[in-house]
């Protein structure tokens, strides 16, 4: 594999160990007995350095936590979302709370967002799913990628438009739909890091492979797709095209689903600014395991429960959705 190069191979061994030596996507926490603070405002901000991470800009709030995006420099060089925990909130079980997350959701906290609202009284609230039932709450219509064009289509012209989490997802549907749109600035940390250099690079080198690519994506990397779709038409696209290899510009678990349904084809993750295509994992996502689902079948646990206010309020614009969507095509057979 490293072509006899001592050198490639002596950092494909220090990654392997890296990865095998951490099951952790942050790094493990500190004995607090070695940590002494005083009462003064912790001051970490864009520019701070934390261990391996560099903090870069701020991307959300929570009671909890303050939200960056982050430059990890080691073991590879990638962007994450780092949490710093307010102090107070170190337990156990508020640790446990943020290893598995979404940086969309993250990054559109409700207070900012109802500000957000309430400087546009006039907008209508288009939101991505990838949101928190508050979030959910405060919109008036909720919305997948599968379906976000239809819905969009069906808002009176005259109705301005406001579109949150993704602002990627809502410059692609504006410029789908011809819609103006005011646009929430937040992203996926898996779609941001797509590199447009490096996958021109993968192109020169696979030119019979069609690039399929998620609207998540940014538009540098969309433009030079040949299909845009939600996660499902793109795997329909990968099945029904006679093309024999594909690169995805997706969260690469999806392959897993094209490599089950066409083993006969080839699918390449599209890479990042390294020329890796370790930035199409998603770090929240990998942390959902089947013993995890397992055991929550069996247990019937944890289970999450909303204030009822809260939930009729989230769930309005949900049937909302559900109203406008259009027909669910019927499943072909399996023949």
């Amino acid at each position: 594999v490293c072509g006899g190069d001592a050198g490639r191979k002596a950092r494909v061994l220090s990654l392997l160990q890296a990865h095998d030596g951490s099951d952790e996507f942050l790094d493990p926490l500190i004995d607090d007995s070695a940590v002494s603070l005083d009462d003064s405002e912790l001051k970490e901000g864009p520019g701070t350095v934390i261990g391996r991470y560099k903090l870069l800009e701020r991307i959300g709030e929570g009671g909890m936590a303050v939200v960056y995006m982050a430059e990890q420099e080691q073991p590879i060089r990638r962007k994450v979302a780092l949490k710093i925990i307010k102090l107070g909130m170190d337990t156990r079980q508020v640790i446990a709370r943020f290893e598995a997350d979404c940086s969309l959701e993250e990054g559109c906290q409700p207070g900012p967002f109802k500000h957000f609202r309430d400087k546009h009284p006039d907008h209508v609230s288009v939101t991505y799913i990838n949101c928190s039932a508050e979030v959910k709450a405060l919109s008036d219509y909720i919305v997948t990628s599968s379906n976000a064009e239809h819905i969009i289509r069906a808002i009176p012209e005259d109705k301005p438009i406001l579109f949150a989490p993704d602002r990627h997802l809502g410059a692609y549907l504006q410029r789908k739909t011809g819609r103006e749109m005011t646009l929430w600035p937040g992203t996926c940390i898996v779609h941001e890091q797509f590199s447009e250099q490096e996958l021109i690079k993968l192109k020169v080198r696979h030119p019979d492979a069609p690039v399929a690519a998620h609207p998540e994506c940014p538009e540098t990397i969309l433009g030079h797709a040949d299909q845009v779709g939600s996660t499902r038409a793109i795997l329909d696209f990968v099945l029904n095209s006679e093309a024999a290899e594909f690169i995805i510009a997706t969260e690469k678990h999806i392959i897993h689903q094209m490599e089950k349904a066409a083993p006969h084809k080839t699918f390449i993750p599209a890479p990042g600014a390294d020329g890796s295509c370790n930035c199409a994992n998603c770090p929240f996502m990998a942390l959902n395991t089947l013993e995890k689902l397992y055991l929550c079948m069996v247990n019937a646990a944890p289970s999450i429960t909303l204030p009822e206010d809260l939930r009729v309020a989230a769930k309005t614009p949900l049937e909302r959705m559900l109203d406008l969507s259009p027909p669910a095509k019927p499943e072909k057979d399996a023949a």
